[in-house]
């Protein structure tokens, strides 16, 4: 099957599943410490160490899952080349906004 398929679109579903893979393997790394706290406090192992131990836990992996919101679009500018271009083409709407000129994307 893959005989029939052009080298440039094997090579463009590569870079899509990499993008793919590290966006999800993001997404695990940061909101891993909040379901651990989770399953801790479900089964009261949190019960057993102190809370001003448990305080910096648990506003570190609070931080993490807004972290994630944050570094999704930097792994799409580094991984897609669409994103990049649709992006300048935002910013640059945005930045004329003031302006005359008008685009399709107005």
């Amino acid at each position: 099957a893959s005989a029939n398929v052009p080298r440039a679109q094997i090579l463009l579903r590569r870079k899509k599943a990499k993008m793919l893979i590290a966006v999800v393997a993001m997404f695990a790394v940061c909101y891993l410490p909040v379901y651990m706290f989770f399953l801790f406090r479900y089964t009261d192992i949190l019960d057993l160490f102190p809370n001003e131990t448990i305080k910096p836990f648990v506003l570190c992996s609070h931080w993490l899952c807004y972290f994630n919101s944050a570094i999704n679009p930097t792994i799409y500018n580094f991984m897609s080349c669409n994103f990049r271009r649709e992006f300048r083409i935002a910013c640059h709407i945005c930045c004329r906004r003031g302006s005359t000129h008008s685009t399709i994307y107005e």
